[in-house]
């Protein structure tokens, strides 16, 4: 599979010299709600949480709402697109057209290949997939115990249908499996 990575005309040229991707934190995004749960589905987990606590098991047991939050903290993004022709792809991320797009072919078997790294753990909570559009933040299956991984990738894979354009696919990765860490201040 062929998907692409729109740079700005700076960050094409760093990675000419150097090329490596950026994670981006969730906290990072263009849209401030991406990778965030929405605050009726913190609610019903934490009702859930609160009726699974059984009698002397101390609430610090149960997995929290600030546990998910602290969790998804320590995972990053790294985007891609079906599209290397989008006009309003080359304008939001390609430098107003002065940048550069580079093409990766993804084995679909082994997506994190593409990496110079050791191999992602089986394991991992590491993670590729299509991003799915939706008109709705709402996570819309049953909360479980078992459910807090599906919850996590239906956030991480999901964005507003107005994003629809970007065609995107997405690594959910830690943090800690990067090669190289740059601390860029905004």
């Amino acid at each position: 599979m062929k998907l692409y990575k729109y740079m700005s005309e700076e960050v094409a040229l760093e990675f000419i010299k150097q090329p490596l991707l950026r994670i981006t934190p969730r906290q990072s995004l263009n849209d401030p709600f991406e990778c965030l749960p929405s605050i009726s589905v913190k609610d019903k987990i934490e009702t859930y949480i609160n009726e699974q606590i059984i009698p002397g098991l101390k609430k610090n047991q149960v997995l929290t709402i600030e546990e998910l939050d602290s969790f998804m903290d320590l995972h990053g993004i790294i985007s891609l697109s079906e599209s290397p022709d989008n006009l309003l792809m080359w304008s939001h991320y390609g430098d107003d057209h002065k940048g550069m797009v580079v093409e990766f072919d993804i084995d679909e078997s082994d997506p994190f290949a593409l990496f110079n790294t050791w191999e992602v753990p089986r394991e991992s909570d590491g993670k590729f997939g299509r991003v799915s559009y939706r008109k709705s933040r709402e996570y819309p299956y049953n909360i479980t115990t078992e459910s807090i991984s599906d919850i996590r990738n239906y956030y991480y894979l999901s964005k507003a249908d107005e994003w629809i354009y970007e065609k995107e696919y997405r690594y959910i990765t830690p943090f800690s499996l990067a090669n190289y860490i740059k601390n860029i201040k905004n």
